[in-house]
Formats: structure tokens, C-alpha cells, sequence
């Protein structure tokens, strides 16, 4: 059987909001990927009521296929839900890419001397990559539509994907369906979404683009055909039925379509999770899915070896849901059937997300572009400012030890003092006022440096003790300038290490 494929990757706008849980008493947990059903539901928002007739057939039979948004690693390589029989040494140091001698898959022979935990969370690529996306929270209060004010103690809060992040998906559709209309539907897939909770607010902004180059499956099957023995590695949930159409997490080879047999529990590796998918049409959930979660292991012993018939099916999918990228497996999988673990394979990499620029003089555009850049520069400002802490709690350690003073007494500027700095970053233009305001006269100047904030004359107690840096004996003030006359004076920079250097003023003026 030919299918029709179609690759997309795409760049977060804003935070996506993808709950793992219905619940609306504390803080749901969030994805750490996104549902082939959002893709489903968006394009069916666009394109279901001039389909007509045919919208059954492309979003709710299952012969065209929305897969789930799974992580892009910064070069721009595909990964998958981390196998669930892949083990790691335990107390190892965090790593973003694995080793394959330093892993074993569980149903292999180990040394039992060496401690091995599960390596449950995250996505792996064939390179080995091992990627984990990041998430935040966001909190919110209800209001009181009467009043148009905030309803008391109706607090909550939002787990979500951070924007930034890029992802790729897959469309997929049987030979049956018309190629104009696969691209039809590809084409509704395109260009700029809107997905998750809170879309209408701020939240679910994506940009999908198409990878036109990109046409063979990512992720192959091993051999298939012959075998009696089948391992499964989920890519996505699994929702099986068995023959009186009940949800099972035990699945046997014949549930599923294939040959009969036996699902073998010490080579299988599972974890289930029950859900109920908002509509966002009907303003309802839809019916409970009880699903085996993505990453698992099952592995079948089969009484009769598998047919070519039996490979289209794997390719296709497997269970219920398919339409919405459920089912979707790799069987035997040779990174999987091998001991030690070899990583060795380069998938094909997605093209970089171009932004496009845009020529429009408006002054909406330009306000926005302004804010932006703000929010890059503060950014920047926080990562460097961080990096200057250890520098800051050495001028004040210096100081003692160079001028023998006691830690009960305070030295250098105080809290108050760095306060003081911050409101100024804050408050000024641009950084040549910045400057002024800091040093007086011209900033970097001799001018009229007393008359700064950072200075006794201003009542800036403390910037004129003595204390070393790089073995030089200095000031509190000519260190902070030296550090502003390096290039770093932008107000971000100064806002950020004011901010660290109010507390570590605190910590060492005890």
C-alpha cells in the first residue's frame, strides 16, 4: 500500500497550553508535546463545513492521519518519545546526549552489580540527543463577570510549552484518498495556528511550515516480514479494543490485526493513562480513551510468522483513533534489538523556521518590533547578569580581607544602595543617560563624576571602599564602572545584576 505523506515543523509563537488532565481543582499537568488532535481540530475549523460529504472521511475515519508535535533538536533532527526499556545508570549526571555503551535495554542480560534506573521522560533521536522541552507556569484569577473584578480565591494556573521551541508533525492518508484532496488538507495545516487552552488569549500562537524535501518515513520499520516475534515501540498513545469492543491495556497480536499469539509481560514495558479530549465545537469532552502512553515496549510471540499485509497495518497503525495520531508504532526497531546500544544513524534534518520580514510602515509594527527587542535585550541582560554573580560576592570578600574588617561590620553598598541603581536602569532613556545618572557628567568621563548616584557625595554609602580585582586594589564604584565601560552598560544588563546584587549585599552584611 502507497501512502501519502507530508512533513511539517514549526516554531511556538507564544506558550502552548497542551493539559494532560481535565481536572479543575489545582494545577493540571501539562504535555511536553502536542496532540495530534489539536492539529486535527484546527484544520477542521478551517476546512469541515466546505468538505461536506467528505469530512467524514478526512477526519473521522481514519484513513487521513494528524500525528502528534514532537520536539526538534537546535539542529533541526526529529526525535521520538523515549523508549520505556532503555535504562541509564542511576546518580549519572544529567546529559542532553546519550552514550550507547552506558545504556542496556532491561530485558537483556546486565551486570545486576551496576545500578540502572528507567529512563521514563524526555525524547531520543537517532543521534542519541536526549531532548526535554521546556515548561512553565503560568498562574491566573477568575473575574467576576458582574463586577469586572477578580473573584476571591479563585486562583489557578496553566502548564505550558514556553514559545521559542520548535516541533515537527506528520500528515499521513491512505492511496484511497484523493491527492487534490490530501492537499487540500496539508495546505489547511499551514501557516499560522492557533491551538490549546486560553487560544483566544494569549496563548497557542504557532507557525507550521511544510518540509517539501522531506517524503520516505523519518523513522523505518526493521524487518517485519517472516518473523514471529514482534517488538513495538509506541510513538504515540495506544488505544485498543478488545473483541467486545472494550478498551484494553493488555492487548493481544489478533486485537489488533495480526497473527495470533501472546503478548510476553517480561519484554514488554508499559505505562497507561486515561483522558478525555476537549471538542472545542461541541464545548464538551469527548468519550474516555484508556491508552497505553507513548514510549512504551510491547513485545508479542506470534504462532504464525507476519505477511506483507501485516507490515502495511504497522505502517498504517494500529487500535483506535488513528485520525487523531493515535496507534502510530516502529516495529522492531533496530536500535531497540541491539546490545550495548548503538546510535549511528543520521535522520534528515528540517530545514531552519525563516522569519519573514515585514515592509509595512505602521506604527503598530514598529511598537512591536520595540517590545521585541526589549524582551531579547532583558533576556540577554538576566543571562550575563548571572553569570557576574560569583564577581559580586568576591568584591565584598575582598574588601574584608584586603581592609581586616570583621564580618559584623557592613562594607561596601548596601542593599539600598543597589536598589537605587535598579529603579535608575529602569527609569532611564537610553544608556548614555543610564550612564550619566550612574557616574555623572558623561558617564565614562572625569566631568562631574561626584555628582553620579554612585557616590559618597550622593549619599551612596559604601562605593568608595576599598576592595581588589585581578589582584588590583580598587573601588566599589571603579569596579561597577569598569563593568559598564566594558560594553555591558545596556539597562537590561544593569537592571538584572542590581537585582543579584541586592541579595548578595544582604547575604554578606549579616
Amino acid at each position: 500500500m502507497i501512502m501519502r505523506r507530508a512533513f511539517f515543523y514549526m516554531e511556538l509563537l507564544d506558550n502552548l497550553i497542551c493539559q494532560g488532565s481535565n481536572a479543575s481543582v489545582g494545577l493540571p499537568p501539562g504535555l511536553d508535546y502536542i496532540p495530534g488532535n489539536m492539529f486535527l481540530g484546527a484544520v477542521a475549523k478551517k476546512l469541515y463545513s466546505g468538505l461536506q460529504e467528505k469530512a467524514f472521511e478526512v477526519f473521522h475515519s481514519g484513513r487521513v492521519r494528524f500525528g502528534d508535535g514532537l520536539p526538534l533538536t537546535l539542529g533541526g533532527h526529529p526525535s521520538l518519545p523515549m523508549p520505556l526499556c532503555l535504562h541509564g545508570k542511576k546518580h549519572s549526571p544529567k546529559q542532553d546526549r546519550l552514550v550507547g555503551s552506558q545504556l542496556h535495554n532491561a530485558w537483556a542480560e546486565v551486570d545486576e552489580s551496576e545500578p540502572w534506573q528507567p529512563l521514563r521522560r524526555g525524547f531520543l533521536t537517532l543521534e542519541g540527543d536526549w531532548l526535554h522541552p521546556q515548561q512553565s507556569v503560568t498562574m491566573k484569577t477568575a473575574i467576576n463577570s458582574e463586577t469586572g473584578r477578580a473573584f476571591e480565591g479563585r486562583l489557578f494556573g496553566y502548564h505550558g510549552l514556553n514559545a521559542g521551541q520548535r516541533f515537527w508533525t506528520s500528515l499521513e492518508a491512505d492511496d484511497t484518498i484523493d491527492a487534490a484532496l490530501f492537499e487540500r488538507v496539508a495546505a489547511g495545516l499551514e501557516g499560522r495556528l492557533r491551538l490549546g487552552n486560553s487560544r483566544n488569549a494569549e496563548f497557542g500562537g504557532i507557525h507550521v511550515i511544510r518540509a517539501s524535501d522531506l517524503q520516505t518515513p523519518l523513522f523505518p520499520s526493521g524487518k517485519v516480514v517472516g518473523c514471529r516475534e514482534l517488538t513495538l515501540w509506541l510513538v504515540a498513545d495506544l488505544m485498543a479494543l478488545d473483541p467486545f469492543g472494550m478498551p484494553t491495556l493488555a492487548p493481544r497480536p489478533q486485537w489488533l490485526g495480526l497473527p495470533e499469539g501472546r503478548m510476553v509481560p517480561e519484554k514488554s514495558f508499559l505505562r497507561h493513562h486515561v483522558y478525555a479530549p476537549f471538542n472545542g465545537t461541541r464545548r464538551h469532552e469527548d468519550p474516555e480513551r484508556s491508552c497505553i502512553k507513548a514510549g512504551g515496549i510491547i513485545h508479542f510471540e506470534l504462532d504464525h510468522p507476519l505477511e506483507d499485509r501485516h507490515w502495511e497495518l504497522l505502517d498504517r497503525g494500529l487500535g483506535v483513533h488513528l485520525e487523531a495520531g493515535l496507534g502510530r508504532v516502529i516495529a522492531n526497531s533496530p536500535l531497540l534489538l541491539q546490545q550495548p546500544v548503538v546510535f549511528n544513524r543520521a535522520s534528515p534534518p528540517f530545514p531552519s523556521v525563516k522569519v519573514v520580514e515585514t515592509t509595512e510602515d505602521h506604527p503598530l509594527i514598529h511598537w512591536l518590533q520595540k517590545r521585541v527587542g526589549g524582551t531579547e535585550q532583558r533576556a540577554e541582560g538576566a543571562r550575563l547578569a548571572e553569570t557576574k554573580r560569583p564577581w559580586l560576592v568576591s568584591l565584598y570578600q575582598n574588601a574584608r580581607k584586603l581592609n581586616g574588617i570583621p564580618d559584623t561590620t557592613p562594607v561596601g553598598p548596601g542593599a539600598s544602595q543597589w536598589s537605587g541603581v535598579m529603579t535608575l536602569a529602569r527609569m532611564a532613556k537610553d544608556d548614555t543617560t543610564l550612564l550619566e545618572g550612574l557616574f555623572g557628567g558623561t558617564g565614562m568621563g572625569k566631568g562631574r563624576e561626584t555628582d553620579g548616584l554612585c557616590s559618597e557625595r550622593a549619599g551612596g554609602q559604601g562605593w568608595m571602599d576599598e576592595t581588589s580585582l585581578d589582584g588590583k586594589v580598587t573601588t566599589f564604584r571603579d569596579a561597577f564602572k569598569k563593568i559598564c565601560a566594558d560594553g555591558q552598560a545596556k539597562r537590561g544588563f544593569v537592571v538584572e545584576l542590581a537585582r543579584r546584587a541586592v541579595d548578595v549585599a544582604k547575604e554578606q552584611n549579616r
